[in-house]
């Protein structure tokens, strides 16, 4: 069953029992000519895909991005065209690189074994991008640039900008104390010695999406930000808590920080993509119990169709 999202807003908790009732709804704040900025977890590969479908103009444009694939793996560039972002901290830093305020060594690397290739020896990794690699500090470095203009031209040049966050539990590189964009040792690679476990809360992650907000109104006078809480559950904790506790909790966070956001400032609005599919319940997943079913998928981005886009 699908969850029935209009712009009938439910006041009291017993209007829902029986139905899955959401009450949504905003004057249309997206156009078809709108160029749409799109960086998160997963959830926003889904937004990307969704919205492109539909004829949006979908930034960064990552084919843009060009490589030589025996020299540099870039994420799954291009059969998919998304590089995951799931932390507030990380989509930050690509901000604050792209305005100049932190700058990322070009010495500031993972040596990792070759898992690639097939060499005997050793590759690059990024830690601040989900699975970049170089078979040498050369490669990388100009993966890396390729990748930077993608997404410099996709801030510069988009009308408005969506957001989907995902977790709160970080990893900060020793190094640079930069936070790392995945786990150490995800999907057999980065070095778990070379990063810490830290657990952000509401105030770290208020201040990050702020701060992401504000550099995005320096640039663009009148640029929509759209907030959404990825419905993807943890794959694991790195806490002492439960893993249903642990997902909770940073959802918790992350969802309370979004609400935040939008009564501060008057150009961010909240996606209840969230919210969606946890009324959904066990029947919104695929098999493996995290990932949202496209017909879901769907389903939400009706919903933004017709709440947020103008005709």
């Amino acid at each position: 069953m699908l969850v029935e999202v209009s712009d009938k807003k439910n006041k009291k908790w017993r209007s829902r029992e029986g139905v899955s009732h959401i009450g949504f709804g905003y004057d249309p704040i997206v156009s078809k000519e709108d160029r749409i900025f799109a960086m998160g977890s997963c959830f926003a590969e889904e937004i990307r895909m969704a919205l492109a479908s539909k004829g949006f103009s979908m930034l960064p444009d990552y084919s843009d991005v060009n490589f030589d694939p025996s020299r540099v793996k870039i994420d799954e560039l291009p059969n998919r065209p998304h590089m995951n972002y799931y932390n507030t901290y990380t989509i930050l830093q690509e901000f604050q690189r792209h305005a100049g305020l932190i700058e990322f060594d070009a010495d500031d690397f993972f040596v990792v074994r070759d898992k690639l290739w097939g060499s005997s020896g050793t590759i690059c990794q990024d830690p601040y991008k989900r699975l970049v690699f170089g078979r040498n500090k050369f490669d990388l470095r100009q993966a890396l640039d390729s990748v930077n203009s993608a997404i410099d031209k996709g801030v510069k040049s988009a009308d408005v900008f969506i957001f989907t966050f995902g977790m709160t539990e970080v990893f900060r590189c020793k190094s640079s104390g930069l936070v790392a964009c995945q786990k150490p040792l995800y999907a057999g690679h980065g070095n778990l010695d070379d990063t810490f476990f830290h657990q952000s809360g509401f105030s770290e992650n208020l201040d990050n999406i702020q701060k992401l907000i504000d550099l995005i109104n320096q640039e663009h006078d009148e640029a929509k930000v759209i907030l959404s809480i990825s419905p993807v559950p943890l794959e694991r904790t790195f806490s002492s808590n439960d893993i249903y506790v642990a997902n909770t909790e940073g959802k918790s966070i992350l969802r309370a920080v979004a609400g935040e956001i939008v009564r501060k400032n008057s150009n961010a609005y909240y996606f209840p993509s969230y919210e969606i599919v946890s009324s959904l319940g066990g029947g919104a997943f695929e098999h493996d119990g995290r990932h949202v079913k496209r017909k879901v998928v769907q389903q939400i981005m009706n919903v933004f169709e017709r709440f947020l886009v103008g005709s």
